[in-house]
């Protein structure tokens, strides 16, 4: 963690800067786990901020100053994505859109246990390395995971 804020102290601090990561969780949730060739309807189905926004809205919500860096879609879910987080005071003004689709993932879950599937697809937009200036990075802790750097080739 770095001690103080990396910029000149006329621009906002963050507490924390988070990385992309920026996904849709898409919950399924399911009375079983489906066999090959079988159909089943689900209990419930639900679309929720997932990755890094977790972290984002639960540090935003503990009182941090908290921005992401990141892509979305021009989807409807990359618009769901960015209002949530705008409403629980995240700074985005980092956060590009991009045509294409936000990445999702697929949560099945089954009596408390859960499967995961990425919903990366050659549609799928990502954070490239000419996006990132070094003025973005005005905080003091910087935080990323790791289901954004996997190679989509």
């Amino acid at each position: 963690m770095l001690r103080g804020c990396y910029k000149v102290s006329h621009v906002h601090c963050f507490d924390v800067i988070v990385v992309d990561d920026l996904i849709i969780d898409l919950l399924l949730e399911l009375p079983e786990f489906p066999e090959p060739e079988k159909v089943i309807l689900p209990l419930r189905f639900e679309r929720q901020v997932g990755g890094n926004g977790n972290f984002l809205i639960m540090a935003s919500r503990l009182g941090l100053s908290v921005k992401a860096i990141g892509c979305i879609g021009n989807d409807s879910n990359g618009r769901f994505l960015k209002e949530s987080l705008l409403r629980e005071g995240v700074n985005v003004e980092d956060v590009f859109i991009k045509s294409g689709l936000t990445k999702t993932c697929f949560v099945l879950i089954c009596n408390g246990s859960k499967a995961f599937i990425g919903g990366l697809t050659e549609n799928t937009v990502f954070l490239q390395s000419n996006d990132i200036k070094e003025e973005m990075f005005n905080g003091k802790a910087l935080y990323f995971s790791s289901y954004s750097l996997i190679d989509k080739d």
